[in-house]
């Protein structure tokens, strides 16, 4: 399931201040790591800006594919433009992608030590995607779940091998169980015996049925059979000895 949209997160409008966005002509490096960058398009401070509210309207009215768009734009001609990659954070915080928004606005306070929106937003964020897992763990946690007794859990592998050990939270152990009591049964089911037998019992439940005479019962089939039979006794007794 995808995370919620962080609907907490506020898009500053951009303001022209220290942090506003050098001549296109200027050499720029990447935030990250330092190497130099070329503008992918020449963009005038006036349409730098026009873009960025944009962005903000966009993100507002729950189009951040429009709005990722707009501030890609942006950061291409102006990778060194803070306010940029703060709202490349909320793009992604909004998206749920919370590392991600944590990153951008790492880069933004990178370029702009000190500025308080960034702050704000990255402690927000980082809050969210610790609460995030946190979430996950618990739902994962399978422990603190309430468990059958022995009981209930003792008559259901004396009825079905491995269904106690289900209910009781051990459903690796439960489900090794279930399927070999369930194959070992449907392969005596196939065996040519098997239905000599069944011929025979149908032959004594019908008095004017003649049969054909006895099954000859081959090894594989008391093989099934004791594997069927030990892994119905395990099952049983290990619920018995299980501890609370």
């Amino acid at each position: 399931m995808a995370p919620a949209p962080n609907d907490d997160i506020s898009v500053e409008p951009v303001s022209g201040d220290s942090s506003a966005p050098s001549d296109a002509s200027s050499p720029l490096s990447n935030p990250d790591t330092g190497s130099a960058v070329e503008p992918a398009a020449p963009l005038s401070r006036v349409a730098i800006e026009q873009k960025l509210t944009a962005a903000g309207v966009n993100l507002r009215r729950g189009r951040a594919d429009e709005a990722r768009r707009d501030v890609d734009e942006v950061l291409a001609a102006q990778p060194r433009y803070a306010p940029a990659h703060e709202i490349l954070g909320d793009v992604e915080a909004h998206l749920g992608r919370y590392a991600e928004a944590c990153a951008a606005y790492r880069a933004a306070l990178k370029l702009e030590p000190g500025r308080p929106t960034a702050e704000l937003k990255l402690g927000r964020t980082a809050l969210r995607a610790t609460e995030a897992m946190g979430g996950f763990q618990t739902l994962s946690e399978t422990r603190g779940a309430p468990r059958a007794g022995k009981g209930v859990a003792g008559f259901a592998s004396a009825v079905l091998p491995g269904l106690g050990q289900i209910m009781r939270g051990a459903y690796v152990k439960g489900a090794v169980m279930l399927g070999v009591y369930c194959l070992s049964n449907f392969l005596i089911l196939c065996l040519p015996e098997t239905k000599d037998m069944l011929r025979d019992v149908s032959g004594l439940l019908a008095p004017n049925h003649s049969s054909g005479g006895g099954a000859q019962i081959g090894g594989l089939f008391w093989f099934l059979s004791f594997v069927s039979t030990i892994d119905w006794l395990y099952a049983v007794i290990d619920v018995a000895l299980a501890k609370d």
